[in-house]
């Protein structure tokens, strides 16, 4: 099984445009006692040289992480950092390297060590393995290490909706991931959302907005934005499906195959239960999540305001130990609808987060009508990579992407619906950046 078949992150490259080379010279320079940093590398096996994919790079002090790509390459962006400060990179099989800020500043490679591994020649079959105290672990473990507390998290989405093979909107943003701890009284459901900060949307297309129709209850100019529906997913997955305590045992499990990443034998569990089925992927040793893909009728659709049937991939990370959601997309099809949302973490935020309850309350309202503001120089620091088949995409809305581009522009500075919001939402939101 080839790996990065699987796998949706963004590949980092190496940069070639001055702008964003500017920008990284900029941030790399202390400025009034201050040093914000960005730092890259690979990270790679130390015997053979290979990559490895969904490595983890922590700047410990401040309990932020990030992770590499599927060619074990990484981009970590970090304000107000010490030269001192330790960063610490580490995979699962492997021993971890520690370093600073100041000497990882001047180092493009980390070269971790395989720890001794007995099990490189099983051969992996299912009267060796038990399937279902293998899963049962597995989830235990998940949901006793998992973050119960709000955790924060720099996160970019995007989203595009075709009809009949022609694009009619598009979405993307680089904002906020936020897991809010509220009380006992508050659904499950409501506590995970997405909220913009740095926004370009065209949704306002004829196809697209037709889909209001199907809004019922009060009147809407535009079909509400879909940030936040791959989280809700996912705490549907938490709390309803394969991930509850309660609930994973009600599905069937069958040992799939094996393969390795590094010196890591990782099981692949196929699972079927009511609504879902599809494939898990577990690191054997730890037994932590890697990855689910799966077909599931739980994602809500913005479009016809209702779950739906979907195809949906989960990509797990594990910061000090305790697992988080890396990157989700989902992609259904519906009356000749093709609806794609992707959303991927940049830098997460697992410690030393605090909202209170009034505060998350405050935001309501805000991911169905954000403020749209967008600053195309983040995009490029951050090395965002154009969304799929953007060149059609641009074709379908505009006339080519330059004019898409100053569409975009044209709208920053204006609420979604144009209906004001509290400022006290706008205000939280800007203020979440000192976290990082």
């Amino acid at each position: 099984m080839e790996f990065f078949k699987i796998a949706y992150r963004k590949k980092v490259t190496k940069p070639t445009n001055i702008l964003w080379l500017l920008a990284v010279l900029f941030l790399a320079t202390p400025v009034a006692g201050q040093n914000d940093v960005v730092i890259s590398g690979q990270v790679t096996d130390a015997e053979n040289g290979n990559s490895l994919p969904y490595a983890t790079i922590i700047l410990k002090s401040k309990s932020l992480g990030t992770i590499s790509d599927v060619d074990g390459n990484f981009l970590f962006h970090i304000s107000k950092a010490k030269d001192l400060d330790t960063i610490i990179v580490s995979f699962v099989g492997y021993k971890p390297v520690q370093t600073t800020v100041a000497t990882s500043l001047n180092r493009s490679v980390y070269s971790l060590k395989p720890v001794v591994n007995e099990i490189d020649e099983v051969v992996v079959t299912p009267e060796k393995i038990n399937t279902k105290n293998l899963i049962k672990e597995a989830i235990h473990n998940y949901n006793a290490s998992k973050r119960k507390e709000s955790h924060l998290a720099i996160a970019h989405y995007w989203e595009t909706a075709s009809k009949d093979s022609e694009y009619i909107m598009l979405t993307e943003s680089i904002g906020y991931n936020i897991y809010a701890k509220l009380d006992e009284n508050s659904s499950p459901l409501s506590n995970y959302n997405f909220f913009y900060e740095n926004t370009k949307c065209k949704i306002d297309n004829p196809g697209w907005k037709s889909y209001t129709k199907n809004i019922t209850g009060f009147t809407r100019e535009t079909v509400p934005l879909a940030g936040s529906s791959n989280l809700n997913l996912f705490r549907m997955f938490e709390t309803r499906g394969i991930l509850s305590d309660k609930i994973y045992s009600k599905y069937k499990y069958d040992l799939d195959s094996s393969y390795f990443i590094g010196n890591s034998l990782v099981y692949v569990v196929q699972f079927k239960g009511k609504g879902d089925h599809g494939r898990i992927h577990l690191f054997a040793n730890d037994k932590h999540l890697l990855k689910i893909e799966c077909t599931t009728n739980k994602l809500w659709s913005s479009a016809f305001h209702k779950r739906v049937n979907s195809k949906a991939d989960f990509i797990f990370n594990y910061f000090d130990n305790v697992p988080f959601m890396s990157e989700i997309r989902t992609e259904y099809e519906l009356e000749g609808l093709t609806h794609i949302n992707f959303m991927e973490v940049l830098v997460q935020k697992f410690f030393g987060f605090e909202l209170n309850f009034d505060e998350y309350w405050s935001l309501s309202g805000y991911t169905q009508n954000p403020y749209i503001l967008y600053r195309p120089a983040d995009y490029q620091e951050y090395q965002i990579e154009e969304v799929p088949d953007y060149v059609n995409i641009s074709g379908d809305l505009a006339s080519n992407k330059e004019d898409l581009e100053n569409y975009f522009v044209s709208k920053s500075g204006n609420w979604l619906n144009n209906e004001r919001r509290r400022q006290q939402a706008v205000d939280i939101i800007k203020s979440l950046k000192q976290n990082f």
